[in-house]
């Protein structure tokens, strides 16, 4: 019991360190998936708990109850005829966020530190080839250790920006398809979540496959409540690509320094998880052929985290919002083919 909920711990922080990146952690996607649509009342961000909930519990069942070792085994149990074409989409969704993290890492250094883009993107592919050469428990040991302090320090900001700081409040109107954002953001926050989740099957029996699943889920939906009532009260403030890291400054300079680094290493988990979820899939014999498809694939990304970092999110997060919903629809759907555990 005591090492089913220790392994849940795991599955869920791995689990939110694979959502929360950059565009999560800065404020953006809260902002264009809720704020947006909806400032009046919670039901975008209690429907993304939910889902959250449940598309993890349900990969996390299947790979339990059938015993599957690969996410290539796991794609062709839910997608039967069309799992190339998943297998290719989710494949390439996993590289497009993984150079998505390294770009807004130099975009940050570039803007906070002064540092160049460059710099800043070579920065975090070597830091992500460390985490990524490492294994299963590299990424396991990442999460555990970096998830907890980032949702403290995002937690403790959108707190202190409503209660603590003099920052001027403005409210939007509420729109109409606020529930259609909400499913649109977690579709494409769970494209992947099935590679990185299913590898970890030696961490997966059926109490931490409930208790990673609902703490995960619960703790992703606590962070967007506290990023959309930060933000929708203080709209008027939360400018810029990076809104969360805008309002930190009224923390004075120590707490914005402070809520970069948490930037950074929210994009270092995101970016070591969505390259797992993809070296997890080349099955490497050995320590030696793992490190080089680590370097091999840190190197690949680094030419297209040149595109800015907000245009990445703006046009291509906004595609696989559309096309990653059709598979969260097939993850649910197969549960009806499926007794319960």
């Amino acid at each position: 019991m005591k090492e089913d909920l220790k392994n849940g711990f795991k599955i869920a922080f791995v689990y939110v360190g694979l959502v929360i990146g950059a565009g999560f952690a800065s404020g953006q996607e809260i902002m264009r998936y809720f704020v947006k649509y909806n400032t009046r009342n919670l039901s975008g961000v209690a429907a993304a708990t939910l889902m959250f909930i449940c598309v993890a519990f349900l990969i996390l069942k299947r790979t339990y109850k059938y015993n599957i070792k690969s996410f290539d085994e796991y794609i062709r149990a839910v997608a039967g005829r069309a799992a190339p074409i998943v297998r290719a989409l989710v494949t390439l969704f996993m590289f497009a966020g993984f150079f998505t993290m390294l770009s807004g890492c130099g975009t940050l250094m570039s803007e906070l530190f002064n540092i160049g883009r460059s710099r800043g993107i070579w920065l975090m592919a070597a830091a992500s080839f460390i985490a990524l050469a490492a294994g299963n428990r590299g990424i396991v040991a990442l999460n555990t250790v970096l998830v907890p302090v980032i949702i403290l320090g995002m937690s403790y900001l959108c707190v202190a920006s409503v209660t603590l700081w003099s920052v001027p409040a403005f409210s939007l109107a509420a729109a109409d398809n606020y529930m259609t954002a909400a499913f649109r953001y977690v579709s494409y926050n769970t494209i992947t979540a099935g590679a990185v989740l299913v590898p970890l099957r030696p961490y997966i029996s059926k109490r931490s496959a409930k208790a990673g699943a609902f703490l995960g889920g619960g703790i992703l939906g606590v962070l967007i409540f506290l990023v959309w009532f930060a933000l929708k009260t203080n709209f008027a403030s939360a400018v810029g690509e990076l809104p969360l890291f805008t309002l930190s400054g009224f923390g004075g300079g120590a707490f914005e320094k402070f809520y970069a680094a948490i930037l950074l290493l929210a994009m270092y988990t995101t970016a070591a998880a969505n390259g797992f979820g993809i070296l997890a899939q080349t099955n490497a014999k050995d320590n030696r052929e793992r490190i080089l498809y680590s370097l091999l694939f840190c190197l690949a990304a680094i030419l297209p985290a040149y595109i800015e970092f907000s245009s990445l999110v703006e046009h291509l997060y906004g595609f696989f919002g559309w096309a990653g919903l059709a598979w969260m629809l097939m993850i649910i759907a197969s549960e009806f083919f499926e007794n319960k555990i």
